[in-house]
């Protein structure tokens, strides 16, 4: 699990340092993610991987809504980064039972992924 948060950290430092980005939103929309990945793969309530979406997503907004100020990059992101938790959720739930015994390393992997696309509408 250390491995997969160190190579998710990793994935942020090397994309900020090659395309010259401020990446911590995606940053932190990655870790957000694989905590609703997670979540979601190890239970099979609708409630809880319901509550991990929210709670992931309510964590995030301080930085993005309260920090960097609510204007329409900022929705934007949110908007991408509500869809990226749900996608999240819903992709480890349906591949509950496709994945290793390691399931945090594909997890990783989707959340990693999953950061970066939403990186395109994050605010500058």
């Amino acid at each position: 699990m250390l491995l997969t948060i160190v190579a998710v950290a990793l994935v942020f430092f090397v994309v900020s340092d090659l395309a010259q980005l401020n990446t911590i939103f995606g940053f932190n929309l990655a870790f957000a993610c694989l905590a609703v990945a997670i979540a979601a793969y190890f239970t099979a309530k609708p409630l809880i991987i319901a509550g991990a979406v929210l709670g992931a997503w309510a964590l995030m907004s301080v930085r993005t809504l309260w920090i960097a100020g609510v204007d329409e990059q900022t929705l934007r992101f949110q908007a991408g980064a509500i869809g990226a938790l749900v996608l999240a959720g819903l992709i480890a739930t349906l591949a509950r039972g496709a994945l290793s015994r390691r399931p945090w390393l594909s997890l990783g992997g989707l959340s990693a992924a999953l950061g970066v696309a939403v990186l395109l509408a994050a605010p500058t």
